[in-house]
């Protein structure tokens, strides 16, 4: 008997009812496919999530190692004018009084007039002395104005502290010394060997009654009085007068209290 295929030549679309056969048997393939990749985007999803937690958590524990961050200090004056501060995590909270009496001050001198920045002083050996070092600055013949003592003194090697200066008033040129840093350790002593003698004009003891140079400004130390201790130093901020607190002192005013307040920082 001869085969024949049912629906050959009869209108019937075979290639129509393969492709549904065969879509048919594709379809839970597809839908695994797209189950598993929607599984998979979601455990991706959950990493990720998981992962930026885990950031924030260490970055939580790294502040938590940082103890100094949980012992800020804030510190508050009632005249910032007079007084500021600062305290650090040795600062235990409390309010202090404080009184400036006197702020540090720097050594300051000046010459006699002299016609002008040229005019001749003198040579020989000027010997400057601050906190106990000592500058021996040759002045030679040839170099003997008021200005060449004056860049002699700035341009040494070995200066101990000293700005040299020259200031032109109504009756003439006058040379200004002044210590670079304040406190009465820094006071300036001038002496003078060999030469012409005419350096003597520049001579200043601060134990004899009588100078040629002028004191402008004498150096003196900072003092105040906190909760009723006198403090002293050298410049103008008062370092652990207070254990964990710096006072800077801006203005002396003898017999007015300020309050210093140190607090915890709640913002920390």
């Amino acid at each position: 008997m001869p085969l024949s295929a049912t629906g050959l030549g009869s209108g019937l679309d075979v290639k129509g009812l393969v492709e549904q056969l065969v879509a048919a048997e594709r379809k839970p393939v597809s839908s695994r496919l797209n189950l598993q990749e929607a599984r998979a985007n979601a455990e991706l999803s959950a990493i990720g999530k998981f992962k930026s937690a885990l950031s924030s958590f260490q970055d939580s524990l790294e502040a938590l190692s940082e103890l100094e961050k949980f012992q800020k200090r804030t510190t508050s004056v009632s005249d910032d004018k007079a007084i500021t501060a600062t305290a650090d995590s040795k600062a235990v909270p409390g309010r202090y009084k404080v009184e400036v009496t006197s702020l540090a001050t720097r050594h300051k001198l000046a010459s006699g007039a002299f016609t002008d920045a040229s005019a001749v002083v003198g040579d020989g050996t000027l010997s400057i002395t601050v906190n106990g070092s000592t500058s021996n600055i040759l002045i030679p013949p040839t170099a003997n104005t008021l200005a060449d003592i004056r860049d002699a003194i700035n341009d040494a090697a070995d200066n101990p502290g000293v700005l040299a200066t020259i200031v032109n008033a109504s009756d003439g040129a006058h040379l200004i010394l002044g210590s670079s840093e304040t406190g009465a350790a820094n006071a300036i002593s001038i002496s003078t060997s060999g030469g012409d003698g005419g350096l003597a004009q520049l001579v200043y003891d601060p134990l004899s009654g009588t100078n040629p140079l002028t004191e402008l400004e004498a150096a003196t130390d900072a003092a105040a009085i906190i909760d009723g201790f006198t403090v002293t130093a050298s410049g103008n901020q008062l370092a652990n007068a207070v254990e964990g607190v710096t006072i800077d002192l801006l203005t002396a005013a003898p017999g007015t209290t300020i309050d210093l307040t140190v607090d915890l920082d709640q913002n920390a």
